[in-house]
């Protein structure tokens, strides 16, 4: 596992969102109340939040799910613009 620290900082609906999302990733061991920004940055909150995500790769194929690019195709640049 790791753990993982940040500050969330927008309105408090994003800060919601993200803390959602973030716990469907792994455990949310603490979160602060969000703390209301002041100034340029009025109608924001800070949110201080540590998650422990499992960090174990799945050596099943078909457990795991697709890895950047492997749904997306790679093209030779320099090969696509001689035959273009």
């Amino acid at each position: 596992m790791t753990d993982l620290e940040m500050w969330l900082i927008g309105t408090p609906d994003q800060a919601t969102a993200t803390l959602t999302a973030l716990a469907a990733i792994g455990r949310v061991t603490g979160a602060s109340k969000p703390e209301p920004l002041f100034g340029a940055d009025a109608g924001r909150v800070r949110q201080y939040v540590r998650v422990s995500v499992i960090t174990a790769v799945r050596s099943h194929p078909a457990e795991r799910a697709a890895g950047p690019g492997e749904r997306q195709s790679v093209i030779d640049i320099s090969t696509r613009r001689r035959t273009a």
